[in-house]
């Protein structure tokens, strides 16, 4: 058994009553500072081999060929089109003039900002990140949280059945660079609008609780 610990860092290893010939790996490295581990190994049949490695799993885009669309399609494979529930990350871009940049929807010709699901490894932030750069073609400097969308609204019945309730983590960026570009297959249209603008019968469905708050935020009724 090889450790290298942090300072601070407890870590008990219970390795009794061990039958004669039993080979046991604990691989405890790079673990953060302070963090408890617990690994309790009695009690096993004879001549087995147990690892304990405590390195992150791989990235979806690592485990499914660099497609994540192949992690959905094996899923759906087992569960069919009934629905699942589904972590994404948004990002509501607001220029120096306070005007709220908006995409088009390719699907339902209705708007809304950029964002998408989470990739397996992926955090919530590099989710919206992505998506804003894949859909609408700037970078993020900086983002602040706003809101959590989930709950009957957020439910989505695509054109080919499948049925998603997402749990989406809206961010707000006010500092992003490169101009503005829309994904031709996702956007028909992108364009900034000032918060007065905006109706809620111009969004798209799932994400009008989310505008509703960020209008009423900004001053603007919304009923």
């Amino acid at each position: 058994m090889k450790c290298h610990r942090p300072a601070g860092q407890v870590t008990t290893v219970n390795l009794s009553h061990r039958p004669a010939g039993q080979v046991t790996t604990v691989n405890l490295s790079h673990r953060p500072v302070g963090q408890v581990t617990t690994v309790n190994l009695s009690h096993r049949p004879a001549g087995q081999v147990t690892t304990h490695n405590r390195n992150p799993p791989r990235r979806g885009t690592e485990i499914y060929g660099g497609n994540m669309a192949n992690y959905i399609k094996e899923l759906r494979s087992v569960i069919g089109h009934r629905p699942i529930i589904y972590g994404a990350g948004s990002i509501i871009v607001e220029n120096e003039r306070g005007e709220v940049l908006l995409g088009k929807r390719t699907d339902n010709h209705l708007w809304g900002y950029s964002g998408g699901g989470m990739e397996i490894g992926e955090s919530v932030e590099e989710t919206a990140k992505r998506e804003l750069r894949e859909e609408m073609g700037i970078e993020a400097d900086e983002l602040t949280f706003f809101m959590v969308n989930s709950g009957p609204e957020s439910y989505i019945k695509y054109p080919n059945g499948d049925e998603v309730y997402y749990v989406e983590v809206i961010f707000r960026c006010g500092k992003y660079h490169g101009e503005p570009k829309r994904q031709p297959e996702e956007l028909e249209e992108l364009r900034f609008f000032k918060p007065e603008e905006i109706t809620l019968d111009m969004i798209s469905p799932p994400i009008r609780p989310v505008f509703r708050k960020y209008l009423t935020e900004r001053g603007v009724k919304t009923e």
